[in-house]
């Protein structure tokens, strides 16, 4: 007997909503770009998936995406994540580029680093408003010529869950109204950033110190406090830290946010022989901070130096982290640069588990 049944296409079967999905589920982006060559159905529903989340790490891939949007115009509506690395190589297609960053008008996450802007590019970004932005991080050089600032962009998105604003403009003359940010959980920067906003649920913060003058050590931990809800499980890093600058702030942190679940510090210019008396002083502060469950210290000799260093072995760092543990009864992870401890039944051992994951700690480089 000959079979009458005939083949169907995938599009008989399942809905194009169903067939979306499972696109978005193939987690390899060259697999998705091959699956929008097998027919005009799965392009038309691939390309938006291979366009949601774009990073373009050097000058030539920014200039195809330009040009990509340039012939596609739909392309800037599909585009919600963008990371982008080294704009430095597009000095000739900066307008261009400037405009097609204006196009994505949906976009949710921004990510732009190691970029050098002229005082016109500025001007030009800092006048852009996405309504959907809630991630943005910003990391380049500000151009004191420019004639806005940094802080008039993040006031046009309110709406802002995180942000990482290593692009500083400190304010000049009067101190400017703070900047509300009901959404933001998180913030990375310069540690004077946090007098510029107000956020009444902060989760985490990293912030780094070197630039901040001692007599506004406390008024910015002040500020904090008032952002910082006792009952939240708050995260606290410092960036890139001076080891004499930690005498400044570390007591501060046990008067203002003494609830504290997490603290990470990296310290640099440490004399690695002075590590223990580092060690023994940070054991001190630490009685205060009755809800602290991971502790981190990075020490490194300069701000150049990628090989940390800590204590002479493995004996003397069960010895530091002993002295941590005995001082903050509730701590129950260590990590000393890249080893990890872990108390299980009041004793301390080298864990492999995922420090950072387990702390709550998102921006971080160690």
């Amino acid at each position: 007997m000959t079979s009458t049944r005939t083949k169907k296409a995938l599009s008989d079967w399942f809905s194009n909503e169903v067939i979306s999905e499972i696109i978005q589920a193939i987690p390899d982006r060259a697999d998705v770009s091959a699956v929008c060559k097998t027919s005009k159905l799965f392009h038309s529903l691939g390309i938006p998936v291979l366009f949601q989340v774009v990073k373009l790490k050097n000058g030539s891939r920014i200039m195809a995406f330009v040009r990509t949007v340039s012939a596609k115009p739909d392309v800037s509506g599909f585009v919600r994540s963008l990371t982008t690395i080294d704009i430095g190589s597009i000095k000739s297609s900066r307008l261009q580029w400037l405009a097609c960053l204006k196009s994505l008008t949906k976009l949710e996450d921004l990510s732009m680093t190691y970029f050098q802007f002229t005082p016109e590019d500025w001007d030009i970004f800092l006048s852009f408003t996405f309504p959907r932005l809630v991630h943005c991080k910003l990391d380049a050089s500000y151009n004191e010529r420019s004639k806005k600032s940094p802080m008039d962009f993040v006031a046009r998105h309110s709406a802002l869950e995180s942000l990482s604003l290593n692009v500083w403009d400190p304010p000049k003359g009067p101190a400017p109204p703070q900047i509300p940010l009901l959404n933001l959980r998180r913030l990375q920067g310069p540690a004077s950033l946090a007098q510029r906003i107000t956020a009444p649920r902060l989760g985490e913060v990293r912030l780094e110190w070197e630039s901040v003058h001692f007599e506004d050590v406390e008024p910015i931990f002040s500020t904090l406090k008032t952002m910082i809800p006792a009952d939240n499980s708050f995260v606290f890093s410092n960036d890139g830290c001076w080891d004499n600058r930690l005498h400044d702030f570390l007591p501060c942190i046990a008067n203002n946010v003494p609830h504290v679940k997490t603290l990470h510090l990296h310290l640099i210019d440490t004399d690695m022989w002075n590590s223990d008396t580092h060690i023994e002083w940070v054991a001190e502060q630490l009685p205060p901070l009755s809800k602290l469950e991971y502790l981190s210290i990075v020490m490194r000799g300069d701000e150049d130096d990628d090989h940390p260093y800590f204590l002479a072995d493995e004996e003397d760092d069960l010895m530091a982290v002993e002295t941590l543990g005995t001082a903050c009864s509730s701590l129950q992870m260590c990590r000393l640069n890249d080893v990890v401890w872990r108390k299980e039944n009041e004793t301390w051992n080298q864990s492999s588990d995922d420090f950072d994951r387990l702390a709550g700690i998102s921006w971080i480089e160690r």
